[in-house]
């Protein structure tokens, strides 16, 4: 078994973490550069946290996942069939299916409750799971990845993986929401 000094947790930690920090703030980049089809559409305001915290979770699903399984030796870090990333990708989807339906229920009533202009319901399920299934499917890749790389080079996936899979989650979770809307008509 080995042993991680804090030391070492610190600097793996520290540098994800703020390799994240700059990753994020391209997020917030876009969404002002679409601030205008953002507040014709006020549903997809509401939306955005959503898809963010959905981008968060599935992340950190994935990554504590795939670097547990590193560490027990239930999967090596190469890409190649296993059953065990196979059943965990596979519950990665279906919960991002809920969520997307979830996240419709909620984002509409907000959006109903708030007098925003009507969008209906199931123009904004188009919109989530579109957008909901596309993110479920760059985390899987995207933790997996990540947690592969670093393990290889001896750093602790705990310590990087979910930092960097919330990240690049909040970035593509944005774009993938407005790429979504656009398929859809809304923007």
């Amino acid at each position: 078994m080995t042993f991680y000094k804090a030391k070492t947790i610190v600097k793996q930690g520290a540098l994800s973490t703020t390799i994240s920090v700059i990753v994020s703030s391209f997020a917030g980049a876009m969404l002002n550069a679409k601030l205008e089809a953002l507040l014709a559409v006020p549903v997809l305001i509401v939306l955005v946290p959503g898809i963010s915290t959905m981008a968060g979770n599935l992340g950190c699903m994935i990554g504590s996942k795939v670097a547990t399984a590193l560490h027990l030796g239930l999967v090596r870090p190469k890409l190649e069939r296993n059953p065990y990333l196979g059943r965990n990708a596979a519950a990665i989807l279906l919960i991002a299916v809920a969520s997307s339906f979830y996240l419709t229920f909620l984002a509409s009533a907000v959006s109903y409750m708030a007098g925003f202009a009507n969008i209906a319901p199931l123009k904004v399920l188009e919109v989530t799971l579109l957008s909901g299934i596309s993110l479920a499917l760059v985390t899987l890749v995207v933790g997996i990845v990540v947690a592969f790389i670093t393990y290889k080079y001896g750093w602790d996936p705990d310590n990087t993986t979910i930092p960097v899979i919330t990240s690049i989650g909040d970035v593509t979770g944005v774009l993938l929401l407005l790429l979504a809307a656009s398929l859809a008509g809304l923007i």
